[in-house]
C-alpha cells in the first residue's frame, strides 16, 4: 500500500512538470509542425504508455529519425528502471526508519535534547531520498523536542 502511495506521489510530481519544457534531442531539429505531432502523441491522456511508445516509434519512422528515437528510448528506459530501483530501495528502508522514529517520539524516558540528537542521527544515517521523506515527518517532532528541551532547563 505504501509503495503504491509513493509511486502515485512520484507520478504526481513528475506529471506536474510541464511536458513541453523538455524536448528530446531527436525532436529539436524538426519543423514546428512535426514537433507538434510529437507532443500531441507524447502528451495524450487517452493512450497507455505502451500505445504512446508505439505511436512515437511509428512517428519516428515516418520522419526518418527512427535510430535517434531508439537510442533516446533505450536511455529513457534505463533511467526509468534505475529510478524504480531507487524507489524500491527507499520504500524497503522506510519501515525500519519509521519504527526507529516512532520509538524515539514515543519515549518518555529521553530528554528533548537526546530525542533531537537521535532524530538528527537517524536522518543522517539514511539515504538522501529517505532523508527527505523522514525529514518531512520529523520536522514537527523536532520542534516539539526543541520546545521540551527549552522548558526542561
Amino acid at each position: 500500500r505504501l509503495s503504491a502511495l509513493l509511486l502515485l506521489a512520484t507520478i504526481g510530481v513528475s506529471s506536474s512538470a510541464s511536458n513541453d519544457s523538455f524536448i528530446p534531442p531527436f525532436v529539436t531539429m524538426l519543423t514546428e509542425k512535426i514537433k507538434e505531432e510529437f507532443f500531441t502523441i507524447a502528451n495524450s491522456t487517452e493512450l497507455s504508455p505502451a500505445q504512446i511508445d508505439d505511436k512515437i516509434a511509428e512517428w519516428a519512422r515516418r520522419n526518418g529519425i527512427e535510430e535517434k528515437f531508439r537510442a533516446f528510448d533505450l536511455e529513457r528506459r534505463r533511467y526509468q528502471n534505475e529510478t524504480l530501483q531507487k524507489l524500491d530501495e527507499v520504500v524497503n528502508k522506510l519501515p525500519s526508519a519509521v519504527d526507529k522514529m516512532r520509538n524515539l517520539i514515543s519515549s518518555e524516558a529521553l530528554s528533548g535534547r537526546v530525542i533531537k540528537a537521535q532524530l538528527a542521527a537517524l536522518v543522517h544515517s539514511v539515504s538522501s531520498e529517505l532523508q527527505s521523506m523522514v525529514g518531512q515527518v520529523m520536522e514537527p517532532t523536532a520542534r516539539v523536542a526543541s520546545r521540551n528541551e527549552k522548558t526542561s532547563h
